[in-house]
């Protein structure tokens, strides 16, 4: 869209037409609709077609609506309409997105449109009065690949609200790569918090990468890392359990309106600290349960459910925000961390 259609609209006398079904309130689409000019006036003339009227969309019934049919266009049938509807009466969702106009926030997203939202538009969380006294890192290491990235959330917690207060998301290939950016973030919260403890808990994933992780931090004062993982080795691992795990952490903070970003978010490389702002809300957004069903003719195979923003893009910040809610309990919770409380 940006390399090919926004260059032919520097012409004088163009016009864009976009034509689409609207998937739901994060859609590329959808934030096209939301765009503004310079006076604050919609950028695009919009017109919407749209199968369910206002009080049955109130009402949650929206796929039952026969209120709009008046407006369907010459080629359209109500009789059709109405034999779609019965066809897909058990994919109420599907329905009213594809034949009905109307977007759907619950389409695959992992967490809901309107906790996002709220999420994204919450003040920033002012330093806080009372000392902070334990301060967790989580950290999700380089795989090595041409496109890896090295990520990390930070994150405390006061009166039970999760304040992010540190992003970093750095492209690294080899360890080499983000020792510094380990080391200066970690210097950065003992300067802001130097009273706290910080705690490191790397995912434990990848080979030796959580050891590297555990060795880089090790000489830092008031640093503990977290041992974990099953085999002994520094951090936690992520398997499909701790997924659907740290998935309800997050969506029930969200839910509580209990998540905010720091007014002084610590970022020491990479991108400035409100691009990093907006890259964690856009992975958050882009976050999505994905549903594989079996195929009808292997009779033994199961319903999968994975959790994942990869199909939009990088979603490591998504996923350490989520790891940091569950490094904190376990951190909270285990007896070998009691020295530290």
């Amino acid at each position: 869209f940006y390399e090919v259609v926004v260059p032919l609209l520097e012409l004088d006398k163009t016009a864009l037409i976009c034509i689409s079904t609207i998937l739901d309130s994060f859609n590329f689409y959808s934030k096209l609709l939301e765009l503004k000019d310079e006076n604050g006036d919609p950028f695009f003339v919009q017109h919407t077609f749209v199968m369910a009227c206002d009080q049955c969309q109130a009402d949650g019934t929206p796929e039952k609506c026969t209120h709009m049919f008046h407006s369907l266009p010459p080629w359209q049938s109500e009789r059709k309409h109405l034999k779609i509807r019965a066809m897909m009466a058990d994919q109420p969702e599907l329905l009213a997105r594809e034949t009905m106009g109307l977007q759907s926030d619950t389409f695959g997203r992992a967490f809901l449109a309107p906790h996002l939202r709220a999420f994204q538009r919450r003040p920033p969380f002012p330093p806080p009065v009372e000392p902070v006294k334990h301060v967790i890192m989580a950290v999700d290491p380089s795989g090595g690949g041409s496109k890896s990235h090295f990520a990390c959330v930070t994150c405390y917690w006061h009166r039970g609200h999760v304040v992010v207060a540190g992003l970093e998301s750095v492209p690294a290939r080899r360890p080499e790569d983000y020792e510094r950016t380990l080391r200066d973030h970690v210097a950065q919260l003992r300067t802001t918090w130097p009273q706290a403890v910080v705690v490191v808990c790397p995912e434990a994933n990848l080979g030796f990468e959580s050891s590297h992780i555990a060795r880089c931090v090790r000489d830092e004062k008031a640093v503990v890392v977290m041992y974990e993982a099953a085999r002994g080795v520094p951090g936690l691992c992520t398997t499909h359990k701790v997924k659907e795990v740290i998935h309800t952490m997050l969506a029930d903070k969200l839910r509580d309106n209990a998540v905010s970003f720091a007014s002084n978010l610590i970022t020491t490389q990479g991108p400035s600290p409100a691009k990093m702002r907006k890259m964690l809300l856009t992975q958050v957004q882009n976050y999505s349960v994905i549903v594989n069903e079996p195929d009808r003719l292997q009779h033994f195979r199961f319903t999968k459910k994975t959790y994942s923003g990869k199909h939009h893009g990088p979603d490591d910040l998504a996923m350490m925000l989520q790891f940091c809610l569950l490094a904190r309990q376990r951190f909270r919770d285990n007896a070998k961390y009691r020295p530290y409380w």
